[in-house]
């Protein structure tokens, strides 16, 4: 069997990493109101949103002096009204906070939802921890025939794994055979590779004509040798059938690596990891609109009615949101009504910016190294002086 190399590792840290930004009061980008969950009116602060408020009275502790601390919690109050998360003091000034975590744009929110509810849903019965390699073109979520298809797989090769095996689950594939010319020599090429690919120049060798492929859906996808073998066997003979007339569509298998994936896992969680990703987007757009759908749902925390002296709006930057992107996305959105929000806050980690002054000063350094590369560019240009040619001379 050829199987890929191992990715245990790899795909368990990059599973630490979404579900740490997924857990954190938001599910995967849906947000849990307290209008819409009781549950979560009568509870105290989540983790998330206390690490956040505990970073921002450290911040009004240096700005304004005094202790601050948490004094009420709006959420276990205004249980009818839309309400920031809680305020805090310092026993002069009162500051009510609002905390969002930036957890992405509404593909990303789409992609993790679509990673976490598979995760559980794929789960053998026999238990364990896998991984799932679709074709490289694979996008989430997948349609509802194609997932129970997966489940149905995933549950008879995962029983024949031990933690560290790998296996295959089968995926049925159809096309149909075009022909382009009979008197040509061997030529096939398919919507995914050219005539010369490894796979399709397999086929070439065994035919006679020139032939089209076409296979409509994800790229073609083989873990072992008697599989990819099939495949071929399977369009040599569509072609040679195309050549007596018969245009039918015929099928073939397909693989999709599944590896157990227990001795990395060192959570023990059941469950399976599909490794996929979103389609190419552009890094500042995707934060402008997950900053910009934070920051609009905030604001109507705040709208109702003075909360405190001070109103803030508290983003956590994460991975999908870093804090300088995060900081640009926030000087573009244009707030309707100042007065209801005083400033928005950054939070990475422990530290802490207000969103428009580290843009602001974000422009200013990129301003600044603009001017001193025209500077060193005229520099460069400059003819040389008379003294330093007659030393070149000399």
């Amino acid at each position: 069997m050829r199987y890929q190399s191992n990715i245990g590792l790899s795909l368990l840290l990059m599973r630490k990493a979404i579900r740490g930004i997924s857990n954190c009061g938001h599910f995967c980008g849906r947000l849990v109101e307290k209008e819409q969950n009781t549950a979560r009116s009568q509870s105290p602060l989540s983790d998330q949103e206390q690490r956040c408020i505990n970073v921002v009275c450290r911040y009004l502790e240096d700005r304004f002096g005094g202790s601050w601390s948490v004094q009420t919690i709006l959420d276990n109050i205004h249980l009818s009204e839309p309400s920031p998360e809680a305020i805090v003091g310092n026993g002069e000034m009162t500051a009510a906070i609002e905390v969002k975590r930036l957890t992405g744009d509404s593909v990303l929110q789409a992609y993790t939802s679509s990673l976490l509810s598979n995760e559980k849903f794929l789960t053998p019965s026999c238990g364990g921890s896998y991984y799932l390699v679709p074709p490289l073109d694979f996008r989430l979520p997948m349609a509802q025939e194609l997932r129970r298809l997966v489940k149905r797989e995933t549950e008879r090769v995962a029983q024949m794994l031990a933690p560290g095996q790998r296996g295959a689950i089968r995926i049925p594939r159809q096309g149909h055979i075009a022909l382009i010319s009979q008197s040509s020599p061997g030529f096939i090429s398919c919507l995914h590779q050219g005539p010369h690919s490894d796979l399709i120049g397999k086929v070439q060798d065994q035919i006679n004509g020139k032939f089209m492929l076409v296979d409509e859906g994800l790229e073609h996808s083989f873990v072992t040798e008697e599989c990819q073998t099939a495949f071929v066997q399977a369009v040599v003979n569509a072609c040679n059938a195309r050549r007596s007339g018969d245009a039918e569509p015929f099928g073939w298998e397909e693989e999709w690596e599944l590896g157990r994936n227990d001795e990395y896992d060192t959570d023990g969680e059941d469950g399976v990891w599909i490794v996929a990703v979103t389609e190419a987007r552009s890094m500042p757009e995707s934060v402008e609109e997950c900053v910009h759908s934070m920051v609009q749902k905030a604001i109507k925390k705040f709208e109702s009615r003075r909360w405190a002296d001070l109103h803030f709006i508290v983003l956590e930057a994460s991975l999908f949101a870093p804090t300088t992107l995060a900081a640009e996305a926030v000087k573009s959105f244009a707030l309707s009504d100042r007065s209801s929000v005083d400033s928005i806050l950054l939070v990475d980690g422990e530290n802490i910016f207000e969103a428009e002054e580290l843009a602001a000063s974000l422009a200013k350094d990129v301003e600044t190294k603009e001017k001193q590369r025209e500077l060193l560019i005229i520099n460069r240009g400059s003819p040389k002086n008379e003294y330093s040619d007659s030393r070149r001379i000399i």
